[in-house]
């Protein structure tokens, strides 16, 4: 979508100076050559011309269409019975939507907002779309329900806008820019699905213990602070303590302060934690039973602490009010401090 028409002009210059001068020395450019080069180049030209011309109508429809959404005012409309029919196609899927009807409507007229004014740039859109795929990654969404999504989503638009306002290009626009929405959508959701992410999708403390259970003892502690998206991480502990889910947030700050080890060395995920999200150093250290630490600091080094360092009960709640008081709505707040 960046590149204009005179820019293929321009390249196709720049490819026929290069084509003289390699083959020129050789006596291999001759005039038949250079007619033979412009016929192949000629249907290359149109059919990229011919591709930008129709994603620019494309983009034309598209970005009129939702201008006649909001001077009707029917953006809320649009989320309204965008849910309905979604969940009346595919009822297995409303437990997803966990959050207020209404806040639900506006995140989701927001997204197409976002999308609409972010298309004309492939670069910008693609990473917006990802900012948005990351905070998906936790409900489990596979590629039959982003299809369904497309559909419904099409099917709502052409209701709401009706036949005055709606047609087979603005729809073909609609279905084209979600395609890519699909596309990004799909490759994030793949590359952070692991055992952690669907353990913590499914609210399963138990297969949260035995996803960390199975990670290397080097590399477990990554598990409790990383999952990797793309060339981004998320964070399971900030992930669950935004979702509420006390409990697996537990299971992730007791796996982190534990001591472990083998014959090369011991680990704990406190090392880990310290280079990677530093902002948390403070309250961790204080999440730490301080006689436990101290008792075994002397003989750390040379042999196997006689017990692993966990953090107490009350450490764990120490812990939750320096981190977790930003991310908790005051109800869940009461459930732990």
């Amino acid at each position: 979508m960046g590149v204009k028409p005179e820019q293929i002009e321009l390249f196709g210059e720049a490819l026929f100076d290069l084509l003289e001068q390699v083959l020129g020395p050789y006596g291999a450019w001759d005039d038949a050559t250079r007619d033979a080069w412009k016929w192949i180049w000629g249907i290359v030209q149109a059919v990229f011309v011919k591709h930008m011309e129709t994603s620019a109508m494309m983009l034309d429809n598209l970005q009129k269409s939702w201008e006649t959404i909001q001077e009707r005012k029917v953006e809320e409309i649009i989320g309204r019975k965008f849910y309905e029919r979604l969940f009346a196609t595919a009822p297995e899927l409303q437990p997803m939507f966990k959050k207020p009807f209404k806040m639900q409507v506006v995140m989701l007229v927001r997204a197409l907002d976002l999308v609409v004014r972010s298309v004309q740039d492939t670069n910008v859109i693609t990473t917006e779309l990802k900012a948005l795929a990351m905070t998906h990654i936790k409900y489990n969404i596979n590629q039959s329900h982003l299809n369904v999504f497309g559909e419904v989503l099409v099917q709502t638009l052409k209701e709401v806008m009706g036949p005055h306002h709606w047609n087979g290009e603005i729809e073909a626009a609609w279905a084209a820019v979600y395609m890519h929405i699909s596309e990004v959508f799909g490759q994030v959701l793949s590359s952070g699905r692991n055992l952690i992410s669907k353990a913590l999708a499914d609210g399963s403390a138990g297969d949260l213990k035995r996803a960390l259970q199975s990670m290397p003892r080097g590399k477990r502690a990554l598990g409790a602070l990383e999952i990797d998206v793309e060339d981004t991480a998320i964070s399971p502990i900030v992930w669950s303590i935004q979702d509420g889910l006390l409990a697996m947030t537990e299971v992730l700050i007791k796996d982190l302060l534990i001591i472990r080890g083998d014959r090369e060395s011991y680990y704990c995920g406190r090392d880990q934690q310290h280079k990677r999200q530093p902002e948390t150093d403070v309250v961790l250290e204080d999440s730490l039973d301080n006689s436990d630490v101290e008792r075994q600091r002397g003989s750390f080094l040379t042999t196997p602490p006689k017990r692993s360092v966990r953090a107490t009960p009350n450490s764990r709640r120490l812990f939750w009010q320096g981190f977790c008081s930003d991310h908790l709505t005051d109800s869940a707040k009461a459930l732990i401090l």
